[in-house]
């Protein structure tokens, strides 16, 4: 069995460092549950950099096929609490993250028509949440 490594990312808090000894099956997994703009290989650091929104279920597989996980990444973690002023940026990441780089425009776009505070359903925190949330996309791609 393998050892998969979990660590922090240069790329920025959203992604985490992914390391395990050569294992094809572990690369095709890694490809079948993170979509291709929220995953890199770094051909020369031998590491994938992956979103954080994938990382929990990558290693559950991993725990469930018997592979070792090491998850050295500081235990603070930076998650955003619920609070009553609207819900977290987490939202608008993983509907990204769902509707993959070639629809995220149009989602964008649907969402702005209900979400921009110059309109009668406007909301400026979930306008705020899903412009963060794009950009966010927007450097994964």
């Amino acid at each position: 069995m393998n050892t998969i490594t979990l660590q922090n990312d240069g790329a920025g808090p959203e992604y985490v460092r992914v390391t395990f000894r050569y294992d094809p099956v572990l690369v095709e997994v890694l490809k079948a549950i993170v979509p291709a703009g929220l995953r890199r290989w770094d051909g020369i650091g031998k590491a994938w950099s992956v979103h954080r929104l994938y990382v929990d279920q990558l290693a559950a597989w991993a725990r469930q096929n018997g592979h070792a996980v090491a998850d050295i990444r500081p235990t603070a973690r930076t998650a955003t609490p619920p609070s009553a002023a609207g819900p977290r940026v987490d939202w608008a990441e993983a509907l990204f993250a769902a509707v993959g780089p070639d629809r995220a425009d149009a989602a964008f776009k649907a969402l702005t028509r209900v979400l921009h505070p110059d309109l009668p359903t406007g909301d400026t925190r979930l306008m705020q949440d899903l412009n963060r949330a794009r950009g966010i996309a927007g450097r994964a791609a």
